[in-house]
């Protein structure tokens, strides 16, 4: 304490340098503490509510396509889910899930929710409980007889339902059939992702209407998410080596993979964070700029006061005593700039987390592990910073110090302080370079040519068949649809289309030529990716061709097969 007492006298009469190297730690330990709230939501934060959540595992299968090379992906169909959860013994449970999104209701009032598609075994492979009511069972979720049952997440049960007591029992028009609430989940309950859906629904009840098949046993084509928890005495390596067995049965190309339950992506669905990787290394190259910065103004100051450490060496201080007094000066330093740090990651977290994770369930949230983060972060500061001022504690020459004539306070640089500038510099340019050639690319970005015009194009979309109607119907509303669009003021063209640009288009899996034996490979390898779209889309579009025409009322279902490429 008295070391303490000492530093915070010794900082107070230099306010400039003091205020200056706690602003400087501030920023770089605050950036830092924003960036590992982001990362560790991405990669390393437990799932809320997951009971031992290391055993749970997102379990996936890499398989080698001719045309399209490895793809990493899900099980495979629900069949193939059902078979594998049947065979496979090095897991306790086995659960299966799919996104998807519903009208919620009828009419005007009617709004789109999200939902997670699940099989009955999802809750128990987390351990998660229902703060209200209970989740499904297996006879709530039996292929060809589902339960249409549904539990509403916290978010939902407390703004559309208002927390209302009654909620277990009521009933929800969701998509073509109504279910009824059994279960509220917990707060900020999301499964494995980062998003909270608005309902879980039975995988047995919402994946037919979905995909558009009365029984998904008969479904091919479409892969689910699946997750497991690893059995008693099981490793994730010998899970991997029984499943890759097993896959490889139907597949000989197949390889079963494990993910971590940690974190909110994965690998097999959502695209990776290399956006945030990258700026958690920027925000790490900061701090280490700050630690420099600070490093160089210790220093300097110990230059300073080089009569006052030589009183103290021949008053009988060793070297030890002196380290240790100038390291609590540093640390005192880095704990003021570690509550600076707090209070930029109040404000920069936010921000950052609604950018770069506008779903996340804890998009706002700065909790003890980005505490812990901030005063580990500010512990090392405060060895960094206060190495460079340790390491010349010592006083070669006792005897020139103590002379009165020696100017205390002169300009005194050392090789370490140059050094330091150095490397202040070289990072701080590679930081600015690195900076220039982000900016650059964005201007690029934004002169892209897109081939269309995208500043006057709206793109405008709505499931009718989810409401119920019929191919026929269908048509002739959009034919409605076209000509009283086309008649509003300041449209110049409207046209439909199945695909957008940036959009998911529709696949041709197979293409052929009189007279050619192939298509060259594309850069990614496979085939081509098509679109379908009504008469006038490329004028709607203000794309240009090259040559020939676009499509015409004409060409239509009985007309000569045409297409644009």
């Amino acid at each position: 304490m008295n070391d303490v007492r000492y530093a915070l006298r010794t900082l107070a009469r230099s306010p400039g340098l003091s205020l200056a190297a706690v602003l400087t730690l501030g920023l770089g330990i605050g950036a830092n503490s924003a960036m590992f709230g982001v990362v560790d939501r991405l990669f390393f934060r437990p799932p809320p509510h997951v009971v031992d959540p290391d055993r749970v595992v997102r379990v996936s299968v890499t398989r080698t396509d001719p045309r399209w090379g490895a793809i990493t992906g899900g099980i495979g169909t629900y069949p193939d889910y059902v078979a594998f959860r049947a065979r496979m013994r090095g897991f306790s449970t086995v659960a299966a899930s799919m996104g998807a999104s519903f009208n919620l209701g009828v009419g005007e009032h009617a709004r789109r929710v999200t939902a997670e598609l699940v099989s009955a075994s999802f809750f128990p492979v987390l351990g998660v409980r229902a703060e209200r009511g209970r989740f499904f069972t297996e006879e709530e979720d039996r292929v060809g007889r589902p339960a249409y049952v549904a539990v509403v997440s916290h978010a939902f049960w407390r703004g559309e339902m208002e927390q209302s007591q009654a909620t277990l029992g009521k009933t929800l028009l969701v998509g073509h059939n109504t279910y009824t609430v059994i279960g509220v989940a917990p707060d900020h309950f999301a499964g494995l992702g980062l998003r909270e859906p608005d309902l879980w629904l039975p995988i047995s009840a919402g994946a037919p209407e979905v995909m558009g098949n009365k029984n998904i046993l008969t479904c091919c084509g479409f892969s689910f998410r699946t997750i497991a928890r690893l059995a008693p005495g099981v490793s994730a390596a010998q899970a991997v080596a029984e499943g890759t067995v097993l896959m490889r049965t139907g597949d000989s190309t197949a390889t079963l993979s494990l993910g971590s339950a940690r974190g909110g992506l994965d690998p097999s669905f959502v695209s990776d964070a290399r956006l945030s990787i990258w700026l958690a290394v920027v925000s790490g190259i900061v701090l280490l700029i700050a630690c420099a910065n600070v490093a160089n103004l210790l220093l300097a100051r110990a230059v300073q006061r080089r009569r006052e450490v030589a009183v103290r060496v021949a008053l009988g201080a060793g070297r030890g005593r002196l380290i240790r007094q100038l390291y609590t000066e540093s640390a005192v330093l880095a704990g003021c700039g570690g509550a600076a740090a707090v209070l930029v990651a109040l404000w920069v977290g936010p921000l950052l987390r609604a950018a770069l994770l506008p779903e996340s369930t804890a998009a706002g949230v700065l909790d003890l592990r980005v505490f812990a983060f901030t005063a580990g972060a500010a512990l090392v500061t405060a060895l960094l910073a206060g190495l460079s001022p340790a390491l010349h504690a010592g006083v070669p020459d006792l005897s020139s110090a103590l002379k009165s004539g020696l100017r205390e306070g002169g300009v005194q640089r050392s090789v370490t302080q140059s050094g330091l500038l150095v490397a202040q510099v070289a990072l701080t340019l590679v930081l600015l370079t690195g900076a220039g050639l982000f900016l650059t690319s964005l201007r690029h970005v934004e002169g892209l040519r897109l081939g269309f015009d995208a500043d006057h194009v709206i793109v405008a979309g709505g499931d009718l068949g989810a409401l119920g109607y019929r191919t026929a119907d269908i048509n002739a509303i959009y034919a409605r649809m076209r000509e009283r669009v086309a008649r509003l003021p300041g449209v110049a063209g409207i046209s439909l289309s199945i695909g957008s640009p940036f959009g998911v288009p529709s696949m041709l899996g197979s293409e052929s030529v009189p007279g050619m034996d192939s298509f060259p490979s594309t850069p990614r390898g496979g085939g081509f990716f098509i679109v379908a779209v009504a008469p006038d889309y490329f004028r709607t579009m203000g794309s240009a061709l090259r040559r020939g025409r676009g499509f015409t009322e004409a060409d239509n279902a009985g007309a000569q097969r045409v297409v644009v490429k």
